[in-house]
């Protein structure tokens, strides 16, 4: 008998699970995608366990689903609709047909935890966007508590995105572009930092710090 249950093959494979996001970010990373292939036809019972084993959220009851990729959705709450504590939280499935409880090991994280950041440095505070390699763009130099990436808005408004950084010292740059891709004209525009982590949580500004453009023809 031990060694017929040790050949027969996982009625569930193939998991493809967000592994990490922000049920409070409001962007595209609020939800957890989590994706198995049943190897047959069954009727499904699916719910969201704690480390402790624990149900905190039944994502399905009955759901008839057919063999090959089942996917389904949480929105990082419980079922009282409260957003959980961060932590780990993992997909247990109830095979109704074939008499079987699985709890998939790959873990879901949540995180509600938005980075904190503070801006270092900003240079040159006057900037000449005209190809000569000297003062073209505006270099920011943060300290961020996460890994994450740089946006910068300048007037409020978004204009340009940074490479992702590990925690600790960032870089972002700024090349007198707005949002759309066209150059700003000359004059003095207000500009800061924000990061965004690998959950979609989004630091607060950092200060407001003042950047000219001024325009200048090449010889």
């Amino acid at each position: 008998m031990a060694q017929r249950l040790k050949l027969q093959r996982a009625p569930v494979t193939q998991p493809r699970f967000t592994r990490v996001f922000g049920p409070t970010c409001e962007c595209d990373k609020a939800t957890a995608q989590l994706s198995v292939r049943l190897r047959r036809a069954d009727r499904l019972g699916a719910a969201i366990v704690n480390v402790d084993g624990e149900p905190v959220r039944t994502l399905a009851t009955g759901l008839e689903r057919p063999r090959g990729r089942t996917r389904l959705t949480w929105d990082g709450r419980d079922d009282a609709g409260r957003v959980v504590p961060e932590g780990r939280y993992r997909l247990r499935l109830r095979l109704e047909r074939a008499d079987r409880t699985i709890v998939v090991p790959t873990p879901v994280r949540v995180d509600t935890t938005a980075p904190r950041v503070e801006l270092l440095s900003l240079k040159p505070r006057a900037i000449s966007p005209d190809g000569d390699g000297r003062a073209d763009r505006a270099r920011y130099t943060y300290r961020s508590s996460e890994f994450g990436y740089p946006v910068v808005y300048v007037n409020g408004e978004y204009t340009a995105r940074g490479r992702h950084w590990p925690a600790g010292i960032g870089k972002a740059q700024w090349r007198a572009g707005a949002g759309d891709g066209t150059f700003l004209p000359a004059g003095t525009y207000q500009t800061y930092l924000q990061v965004v982590d690998v959950a979609g949580n989004r630091s607060e500004p950092t200060e407001t710090v003042a950047v000219r453009i001024r325009f200048t023809e090449l010889p």
